[in-house]
């Protein structure tokens, strides 16, 4: 019963492990598009 349960928990360790991984980087890539526009507003201009 125990080793089952380890195996539970390797398995909800290893799906949080993932799913952290995937939302840690949208939400980079969100905070990397905002601050791309706001250097576009600030200069009037898209990058070069």
């Amino acid at each position: 019963m125990k080793e089952s349960n380890t195996k539970e928990l390797r398995s909800s360790r290893t799906t949080y492990e993932v799913l952290e991984e995937v939302v840690r980087e949208k939400v980079q890539e969100l905070i990397q598009d905002i601050l791309e526009e706001e250097v576009t507003e600030f200069l009037g201009r898209k990058k070069s």
